[in-house]
């Protein structure tokens, strides 16, 4: 009990050490390289690869990826005792085929805890691929997420919790926690780390963020429904929103665009923030607030405010 009282201490005092107002943005890096027959090969099997050794500190995060069209790409991380470890996805992409592995530099206090502490890690980071003798050029990089900006609680400031979601869009969502209850990067479809947390428990529909394209919008990588009802029409929340993320992004930087569209199901109302130089519905460089007012109210129906990432 002492120790984890020790442990919850330090979280505490580490949490409040980063409570400032994280960075917006994120580090990164990417490369071209090519495997060649003269290239180390594995030991037990016939492929070739590439290792770069890399540390992360205590509590930073991080994205590896691996693009090729001459091969399927395999992404790993080995440990500094031989152990793979990490997040793995493969997919499709229009430049070919591609993997990515995702890591936060933390562990867990004992198996199964659930209780887990920032801890500086080295690895080996190994880009190799799934097929055994063959050769051709790939691209490759990293995303990384600083530890303050890792940081998500319910009760930071709105900006915090924005710009914490627009670090999370930047890895592609790769290495957002599904919950504090579940602190480690999640191939599932949700999060509890949202603009609006539901504080009272009593929404089904407030609280949680979609990682993936949702009703409103098929291209979105993640939708949040921030406000429903069957009865208020969402307009004094939905000018609210706007005013404060606009306030949070100031002008330097981003477009602020206004569009209405209506159909047979309902009047729409669209909030766009842009980076200049880009535009909106644009992957990557546009999200939006979106007040969905439908004409009859039912089942499916009510009145809605979302925030929608591209």
């Amino acid at each position: 009990m002492k120790r984890l009282f020790i442990l919850c201490l330090s979280l505490v005092s580490f949490f409040f050490i980063n409570a400032q107002l994280p960075k917006l943005g994120i580090k990164g890096k990417h490369s071209e390289s090519e495997l060649l027959s003269t290239d180390l090969k594995f030991s037990n099997t016939n492929r070739y690869y590439h290792a770069i050794p890399f540390t992360l500190k205590a509590g930073e995060a991080v994205v590896f990826y691996m693009q090729s069209n001459s091969f399927t790409p395999l992404v790993t991380l080995i440990s500094t005792d031989g152990k793979n470890f990490g997040t793995f996805k493969a997919l499709e992409t229009k430049n070919g085929k591609e993997a990515r592995v995702a890591f936060i530099a933390q562990r867990e206090l004992y198996p199964d805890s659930k209780i887990f502490s920032p801890h500086d890690t080295s690895f080996q980071a190994v880009f190799t691929s799934n097929e055994e003798n063959i050769t051709g050029k790939y691209s490759f990089g990293y995303k990384l997420i600083d530890s303050s900006q890792m940081i998500y609680h319910e009760s930071s400031s709105f900006c915090s919790r924005l710009y914490y979601l627009i670090n999370q869009w930047a890895a592609d969502w790769e290495l957002i926690p599904e919950s504090m209850f579940n602190p480690v990067p999640h191939p599932g479809k949700i999060t509890k780390y949202v603009l609006m947390p539901d504080k009272t428990g009593s929404s089904l529909d407030i609280g949680t963020g979609v990682i993936g394209p949702s009703i409103m919008d098929d291209k979105a990588s993640y939708s949040e429904t921030m406000f429903s009802s069957s009865t208020d029409r969402g307009q004094d929340f939905f000018v609210k929103m706007v005013k404060d993320i606009k306030e949070c992004l100031g002008e330097t930087n981003w477009v602020f665009e206004t569009e209405t569209k209506d159909d047979d199901e309902a009047k729409r109302e669209i909030q766009y923030f842009y980076l200049k130089g880009g535009a909106k519905d644009q992957p990557h460089q546009s999200f939006k607030v979106l007040w969905f007012r439908p004409f009859e109210i039912n089942a499916l129906y009510k009145y809605e405010v979302q925030l929608i990432f591209n």
